[in-house]
C-alpha cells in the first residue's frame, strides 16, 4: 500500500514539472512587445479641418523618414550633398544671369568652410575664367573671418601687378572684410561681432565699442554678366 501511494506521488510530481517546463518554453517563444511610434502632435485649437497632424521631430508626413523621397538628399548623407552642390554653385558664379550669380554666391558663403578648399584651388589657378575668379573671391569676403585661410593667397594675389584688374579690386575688398572680422570677432549682422556691429563686453573681442571707420571700403560687388555691364 505504501508503496503505491509512493509510486502515485512520484507521478504527480513529475507531471507538475513538465507542466512547468511546457509553460517556460511558451513564454520565451512569445513575441515580445514592441515601442510603440511617436504619437503625432495634436494641432492647436481652431486648425482647419482637413489638415494633417503635426509629426514629431525627425517624423515625416505618415511616421516615414523627415525627407520625402525624390527630394534632394532624401536618404543620403548630408555632407554628400553638399560635396554634390558646391562644384555646381561655383560654376554658376559665371552664369549668363546675373540673379544666378548672385544667388550661387550668396549660397556658397552660406556653406562656410565646406566651400572655402575647392573655391581656393579655383582662385590660385590663374588659368581659370578671370571673372569666376574675382567672383570667388567675392564670396571670401562675405564669409569674413570663416575664409581666414583665404588671406595667404589673397596677399600674394594683391602683390602681384600683373593680376587681373577685376580680380585685384576683389581681392583687396575681401582682405579689408577679413581682417576686420576677425579684430572684432564673428557674427551675425546686427548681433555682437558681426562687421559694422558694435563689440559688446562678454563677446569675443569685447571690452570696448568698435566704431565704423571714417573710411568705408568699397565693396565692387560681384563680377556680372558682360551684357548687364554694357545696360
Amino acid at each position: 500500500m505504501n508503496r503505491w501511494l509512493i509510486l502515485s506521488l512520484g507521478l504527480v510530481v513529475l507531471a507538475l514539472v513538465g507542466i512547468g517546463i511546457c509553460y517556460a518554453q511558451e513564454r520565451d517563444q512569445a513575441p515580445k512587445p514592441t515601442a510603440p511610434p511617436p504619437a503625432p502632435v495634436p494641432l492647436p485649437a481652431g486648425a482647419p479641418p482637413g489638415v494633417p497632424p503635426l509629426q514629431p521631430p525627425g517624423v515625416g508626413p505618415g511616421g516615414g523618414p523627415l525627407t520625402p523621397p525624390g527630394f534632394p538628399g532624401a536618404g543620403r548623407n548630408q555632407s554628400e550633398t553638399v560635396k554634390e552642390l558646391i562644384p555646381l554653385l561655383i560654376d554658376s558664379l559665371k552664369d549668363a544671369d546675373a540673379d544666378v550669380r548672385t544667388n550661387s554666391a550668396v549660397a556658397l558663403a552660406n556653406f562656410g568652410r565646406d566651400a572655402i578648399e575647392p573655391m581656393l584651388d579655383i582662385f590660385k589657378d590663374k588659368n581659370q575664367d578671370q571673372e569666376l575668379r574675382a567672383n570667388v573671391v567675392q564670396v571670401f569676403a562675405q564669409m569674413g573671418r570663416t575664409a581666414e585661410e583665404t588671406l595667404p593667397a589673397l596677399l600674394k594675389s594683391l602683390k602681384d601687378k600683373a593680376e587681373d584688374k577685376e580680380v585685384r579690386r576683389r581681392v583687396s575688398f575681401a582682405i579689408t572684410r577679413i581682417s576686420k572680422d576677425m579684430g572684432t570677432g564673428s557674427g551675425i549682422g546686427g548681433f555682437p561681432g558681426a562687421i559694422g556691429a558694435p563689440v559688446m563686453p562678454g563677446f569675443p573681442g569685447g571690452g570696448t565699442v568698435t566704431q565704423e571707420p571714417v573710411i568705408k571700403p568699397a565693396d565692387p560687388g560681384l563680377v556680372l554678366p558682360s551684357k548687364v555691364r554694357e545696360k
